[in-house]
Order: C-alpha cells, then structure tokens, then sequence
C-alpha cells in the first residue's frame, strides 16, 4: 500500500513537470509570436 501511494506521489509530479513544460513552450511560441506582429 505505502508502494503505490509513493508511485501516485511520483506519477503526480511528473505529470505536474510535463504540463509545466507543456505551457513553457506554447508561452515561448506565443511570446515569438507577438514579437513577430510587432
């Protein structure tokens, strides 16, 4: 039982990281892109 809960905990932060990536690069096109219109 204490296994899986740690994996939970684990699983959670790296889901936590991917979507942090995920954002960090739309905001870097998004940023380049009103760059780009101005």
């Amino acid at each position: 039982m204490k296994r899986d809960s740690c994996y939970d905990i684990n699983w959670a932060r790296a889901k936590v990281q991917n979507n942090l990536k995920y954002k960090r690069e739309i905001y870097g096109i998004y940023t380049m892109f009103m760059v780009f219109l101005m």
